[in-house]
Order: structure tokens, then sequence, then C-alpha cells
């Protein structure tokens, strides 16, 4: 044929487009050719009745672009990667590049396909893809895979996208059905069918998975489209797949991160919270424990303000004040929060600016410290107490420093030396030696091993004031003394027996200092027990930093030889674990913490394994110094109170062998009150190294007592007086108990001496000891011949009623006496006052 080509112009010359080119005209669903024009004819050799009798792919085989010489290979993105080798009737090749053009011809869904030829183009030393055909830039340049599938779901085409994705070439599946192709699965093959039979809408969407050929995942999503002809009947469906394997990977990260933060949050031990302004976005189930509130009343129905204790609530707010004006993004306080059941807890609070799904918020940590708070109340009043007695006994004190100074002593020391306070704080043992008798260089070596915490008992002699030499008694022992380690020595003058000795020796448990920086350290390990990330706490609390020991065992890293059977036992645990063991540092040092194991479920299977190490040193080092001063102080108290109490027993038998010395009767009456007296006061020491407080005394228990000795020193019985006791338990402290105990002595007394003259019927004396309103009241009756006179008037000079008048001043109590139908005396005074 003759082919001019083009003019300048752009017309076409003599020879037109459609004369040169050959054309078909093609079913869309089966390939087969419909009609073809005179070129295509002539071209091919065949006659229009052989062509009509083959598929359009009869005509030859696909050849790649990857086995030409091209010019210029970035252009190759809008041409298709293969060509077709054609051959005629002849056969005879060449090379073919088709367009096509898709359209309805008599209500039947055809193509027209021109088939190009290039064969010099190609031939040529090397392809310039500038003077090919364009193709159709969509369907080459979208972003998604097409798949043409006939009504039985045949492959009719597969985009160069779709090769790339699914990993498979165009002329290995065209015209396979669907259960053949490998990059899909069951369950997409059957929503295929499923929605080919049953679709009306004519649009429907699914995800399918398969393995590539390198063994990777990949995840698509197909949007598909279902084409009908006018009498409804199915003729093709499109594919368009998208593969979204990189975002079902992000989702499921983010899914399991969501899933480790919720499971160390929710089987966390210390209350986690977050905070959206003054309200509650978050609370996990130990801030509901903590509170007491449930999770809908903390987010829906309160405020933080509504957790505050009132007292601390003005102070809270100012440091929230301090620290916006700092600009800090974090911080750390203490104080006290009010529970539903109106119960104050003492918490420690971490908290941190994060931004979480909007806004600004702040993410916190909470701890119970109430325990730790009571413990520290407890050891105050014991001090307290302690100090109150200090002074109040005849053995003399002293407290030394590690270097032997005196930091302080009690006033049996300044009676003992006959020197003033001041002039022996600051000063060491030496000064109160009698050096001629004493080796000082012995007594330091005594002290240190006292300072260690072995308890020294020896004998020792001293050197008043005035010159005089003497031999005592002295104990040392370890202490506390206002947080730091003291000698604590007990003295007494042996001048008349020097021949006892006692030595006890105490040994104390020593713990480790611990580092401390952050309650929580945490390491994520995988199933394999190699660490996958630590926090900063962790850093801190072992010395590593999270980079330089990634992917280490943690079992290898900090845990003791002797304990890695049992970690690694743990460490496969599908269990929540807590235990108390030592671990390794960086620097080798063995560390006491608080495990606790939390493992990371997905679907029911674990996938990874919280470590929470929480530095336990300053708890362990806190309670055990509070207990041992506590200890100390306890044995230091019970012995005081032992030793009054003796003494005030030795004089007693003193006084009872004067009485039977004395031919005077108002003398022994005396006598007899004043050992009464100091009986009431020696039964309150003896109650109070018997209590386990010492500090306090069950009153209502010894006031039952004490009437009971009153009773029998008066050479009475129950059937000479009735008395009828009415005493509720009440803890008294011995400022208040000794007082108490002293009037209770006199009024008893005076009733049976006076109220009852020979001959009296039915005497009883009643007892009442009862709290009302935070006082302590106190009804003591008696159905005698009353007082003589108002007890404003008695005579102060007798001494019963100058005690009793004495005694309820001194604890500011209002005392009340009715002389009616016998005598009753009421006193009460407020128990809150020390």
């Amino acid at each position: 044929m003759n082919n001019k080509g083009n003019n300048q112009n752009g017309k076409l010359t003599s020879t037109s487009f459609f004369e040169k080119e050959a054309m078909f005209l093609y079913d869309f669903n089966s390939l087969q050719i419909l009609d073809a024009n005179e070129q295509a004819l002539l071209r091919y050799g065949f006659s229009k009745d052989e062509l009509i009798e083959m598929k359009l792919t009869d005509l030859g085989e696909k050849v790649s672009l990857s086995e030409l010489n091209i010019e210029d290979v970035s252009l190759a993105n809008i041409y298709p990667e293969e060509l077709w080798r054609h051959f005629n009737k002849a056969g005879d090749r060449w090379f073919v590049q088709f367009t096509f053009q898709k359209f309805r011809y008599n209500s039947r869904l055809v193509r027209m396909a021109i088939a190009h030829d290039i064969h010099e183009m190609v031939t040529q030393n090397s392809l310039d893809l500038r003077k090919m055909p364009r193709v159709d830039l969509m369907r080459t340049q979208m972003p998604f895979a097409l798949i043409e599938w006939d009504k039985e779901l045949k492959v009719r085409d597969f985009s160069e996208k779709a090769e790339l994705m699914f990993d498979t070439q165009y002329h290995d599946v065209l015209g396979k059905p669907i259960e053949e192709l490998s990059f899909i699965d069951e369950p997409a093959i059957f929503e295929l069918r499923d929605q080919l039979n049953n679709n009306d809408t004519g649009y429907f969407t699914f995800t399918s998975e398969h393995t590539d050929s390198r063994g990777d995942q990949i995840v698509s999503h197909w949007h598909n489209s279902v084409i009908k002809n006018d009498n409804g009947c199915v003729i093709a469906i499109y594919s368009l797949i998208e593969d979204v394997t990189i975002q079902q990977l992000s989702e499921d990260k983010l899914r399991k991160s969501e899933s480790k933060f919720r499971i160390m949050s929710e089987q966390s031990f210390v209350g986690i919270y977050i905070l959206s302004g003054t309200r509650f976005s978050y609370v996990n189930p130990r801030m509901c424990d903590l509170t007491g509130y449930s999770e809908t009343e903390l987010k829906e129905n309160l405020h933080i303000q509504d957790l505050i204790h009132p007292d601390d609530f003005s102070w809270i707010n100012r440091q929230r004040k301090q620290w916006e004006r700092e600009g800090k993004d974090s911080f750390e306080t203490s104080l006290r929060i009010i529970s539903k059941s109106d119960r104050v807890l003492h918490v420690k609070t971490y908290g941190s600016a994060i931004r979480y799904g909007g806004p600004q918020k702040i993410l916190g940590v909470i701890t119970d410290q109430t325990s730790q708070v009571k413990t520290l109340e407890n050891y105050r009043s014991s001090l307290e107490s302690y100090q109150s007695l200090f002074d109040s006994i005849s053995d003399s004190i002293y407290i030394q420093d590690e270097q032997g100074t005196f930091l302080e002593v009690n006033k049996g020391v300044l009676e003992m030396y006959g020197y003033e306070k001041d002039e022996i704080i600051g000063k060491d043992p030496s000064f109160l030696a009698a050096e001629s008798k004493v080796d000082l260089d012995e007594t330091m070596e005594r002290f240190q091993k006292a300072l260690n915490g072995e308890s020294q008992d020896f004998r020792w002699w001293g050197k008043r004031k005035n010159g005089e030499i003497f031999p005592k008694e002295i104990r040392l022992s370890k202490g506390q003394f206002f947080g730091q380690d003291v000698v604590i020595a007990v003295a007494r003058d042996i001048s008349e027996t020097v021949e006892r000795e006692e030595k006890l020796r105490r040994n104390e448990e020593l713990f480790e200092q611990l580092f401390s920086n952050s309650p929580l350290g945490i390491a994520l390990l995988d199933r394999e027990s190699l660490i996958v990330q630590v926090n900063h706490s962790f850093e801190a609390l072992f010395g590593y930093s999270s980079e330089a020991i990634k992917g280490e065992n943690i079992d290898d890293l900090i845990v003791p030889k002797e304990d890695l059977d049992v970690a690694r036992n743990l460490s496969d645990s599908t269990e929540t674990f807590t235990l108390t063991k030592k671990r390794r540092t960086k620097s080798g040092d063995l560390i006491d913490v608080f495990i606790y194991g939390v493992p990371v479920m997905l679907e029911g299977q674990p996938i990874a394994m919280f470590g929470i190490y929480m530095d336990i040193t300053d708890r362990i080092e806190s309670e055990e110094r509070l207990k041992k001063s506590l200890e100390e102080k306890k044995v230091l108290l019970a012995e005081i109170h032992h030793r009054v109490k003796n003494n005030l027993a030795v004089i007693t038998g003193l006084l009872e062998l004067q009485y039977h010395n004395l031919k005077s009767e108002e003398a022994k009456n005396a006598l007899r009150d004043s050992q009464m007296r100091i009986n009431s006061m020696g039964l309150i020491h003896e109650k109070l190294y018997q209590n386990e407080t010492l500090s306090e005394i069950d009153f209502g228990q010894y006031i039952n007592e004490l009437v009971g000795v009153i009773v029998k020193s008066h050479n009475k019985t129950d059937e000479d007086i009735n008395i009828n006791m009415d005493a509720v338990p009440i803890k008294l402290p011995i400022k208040k108990a000794i007082p108490c105990g002293l009037v209770i002595n006199e009024i008893i007394t005076n009733s049976l001496k006076y109220a009852f003259p020979k001959g009296h019927p039915n005497p009883e004396i009643r007892i009442v000891f009862k709290r009302q309103d935070g006082r302590a009241t106190i009804e003591i009756s008696d159905n005698g011949i009353g007082l003589p006179a108002p007890f404003e008037e008695l005579d102060t000079n007798s001494l019963g009623t100058l005690l009793i008048k004495t005694l309820t001043s001194q604890l500011e109590a209002d005392l009340q006496v009715k002389s009616s139908n016998g005598t009753k005396y009421i006193f009460s005074f407020d128990l809150a006052k020390k």
C-alpha cells in the first residue's frame, strides 16, 4: 500500500489513517473477533471468515520491553511494558502495539483494537519510545491494580500494576479461572462468586491476604464493580485492588501498643490517671481501688478538687500556679486525698504534660503512702513519750555522737556529778572520768563496739565536780537521735554493789543501700526475654542505657547466677507474678527490688512481657530505721518504768518498816496514806512497762485494780463495803494517769475512813469512769454520812483535801463535790489536751 503519512498541516494525506492501520472489532467478554478492516485482511492474509473464527490473542504473542533497547527508560511509564509479535498466514512476523476503544454495538459490549505496525521502530538500534503511540495513562499510572473478569470469573485483563502487586505475568493468568490463581484466598473467591450471583448494588469490597514469592504477607483491599447488559445478565466484573499491607501493619502495631499500655496500666499496683482540665478522662483499676470510686464516678461525676483534702487545696493551687509560671512539663508532690468512705489517704503523685487526642492533658501516677506516714506519726509519739520521761528517772542517761561527744544528758547525770548541763554538753567521756582509775583507750574501744551495734556492760570510775571518785555501772547501746547514729549510755552509781555485771549483745540486720530514682523501672521483653525497650527509671536503677542493652537477655544481664533458673522459669510465665529479689546493676552491685511481671496477651497468646522493677531501698531503710528506733525507745522506756516501779516499791517497803516502829496512830495513818499514794503511782508504772505502747495505760482496768488494793489496805472486804464499779476502757498518758490515780486514792481513802461510822447500814461506794464529747469523767460517790462542811470550806491544811484540789487543777479538770445522801465527787477533763 502507498502510505504518504501526514502533511505539515497535520491533515491526513491521500492514504488515510483507517486505510493504513489494521483494525479489529472483537467481543469484550470472549475476545472473539467480530470484524476487521481491509488493511487487517491484507496485512494478516486471512479472509474475514477465517478471522471471525479466531480470538484476538490468536494473532501472536507478547514481548517484554525489557528484551528491547530503549533509548529513554524514563518514558516507559506511559507505554506498556509488553508489545506483541504478530504473524500472518504466510508466517511473516512483525512487532505490533495495540490501542483500544471500548463501546456498545447492537447492545453488545465490544472493543475496537488498532494494531499499530511498529516493526521498523523496534528493529532500529535503539527504540525511541517517544515515537510510539501513547497509551491510556489512567490505566497505566493509577495507584490501583486492575483485573477484568468475564462472567465465569476468568481473567480477561490484567494490568501492569496487578503484575507488580501479585508478582504474576499477564500471559500466565489470561483466561485462567479464579480458582487457579495463587494470589487470591478462598474467602475472597467465595465473596466474588457470592456477589456475582446475589449482588444488586453493582459494587462491593473485601480484604484478601496472600504470600508473595519472597514469603512476605501481602494484604490487599478489593473494590469490585459488576457490569451487566440491558437484560440484567452479568457480562464482566472489574476489580480495582489496593495494597494496604503497610497500613495494616501500622494498625497492628498501634493495636499492640495500645494493648501493652492498657495491660501495664490496668494491672499496675499504682494509680494511673489522665486529667483533661479538672476532669479525669482515664483512670486505671488501682486508681478506683485507692479512692473507692468507680471508673464512671471518677470520669463523669468528680473533678480533681473533689478528692483533695480541703486543708491541702490552697497549697496545691499555689504549687500549680508556680509550676505554670516556671513552665514545667512535669511535677512531683505529696498531698492528702479523701476517699469515697471519707478515709484520709496520704499519697504521692507524679505528673507530666502530654498531648493525647486533642488539647494538652496531664498523665499522672499516684502511690499510697498512708502506712509510711502512720509509722512516722507513731515514731513522733514515741519520741514525745521518751522526752517526757527522759528527765524523770534517777538513772543517768547520756546520748553521744559517733565521736563520743555528749549531745544530751538527763537530770540524773547532773545530780550524779554536780555539774550544770551546759558544762557537760559538747565534752567527751574523759571530762567525767577518774583518769587514774580508767583506761580511756579501752573505753573508746567499747564505745566503738557499741556504735557498731554491740551493746556494752562494764564497770567504770567517775569523778564528781567536788573531786569525789566513785564506781558506776554503764550500759552502752546504739540508737537513733534525730536521724543520727548515736550511743545511748545508761549509768548507775554502784558504790554499794560493784560485783554485778551484765553483758548484752545485739545483732542488727544491715540492709544494702539501694539505688533510687523512680519507684518504677520498666523493661519490655520479647518472648525470648530479650530487651526490647527500657524506661529512664530502669536506666537510672541499673546503670544501663536503653540502646546499650537492647536485644540483651535480661536474665543474663541483671540476675545473679544462683537465681537464673528461677528467673528463667518466671520469664516464661503466662500469668502475672510478683516477688522481691536481688538484681545486679551494671557496676556489679546487687540491689533489692520488688518485681512485678506482667505478660502482654494478644488474642489469648503472650506476645511480650513487662518487667516492672521498684527500688524498695528507701522504704526498707526507712521502715527498719523507724522500727529499730521505736524498739530502742520501747526497751528504754520499759526499763525506766520498771526501775521507777521497783524504786517506789523500795520506798513503800521502807515506809512499812517505819510504820511498825511507830507508836503514834496519827503518824502510822500518815505513813499508810503515803504508802497508798506511792502504790497508786507504782501501779501506773507497772501497767506502763507491761503495756505495748509504754506511753499510756488502760485507765479503766487500772481503777479496778487500784480500788481493790485500797480496800484491802484498809482491811475491808466485799462484805464490809459494797464496791460498785462501772469503768470503760480509756487510754490515758502518764501525765494524766498519775494525778488521776492519786485523786481516786484520796477520795476512796476518805470514804473508807470517814463515810461509814460503825453500824452504818449497807455501806456502798460507786465508781463510774466514762467518755463523753471528748472528755473523761470520773464519778465517785458513797452513801455515807457526807462531808462536815462544803468542800470549798474544808481545812486546806488537810493533805488529802489539798491533794484533790491541786491534782484536779493540774489536770485542768472541772470538779464538783455534792454532799447529799452521802458524798459525790465528779471531775472531768479534756482527753485531747496533752
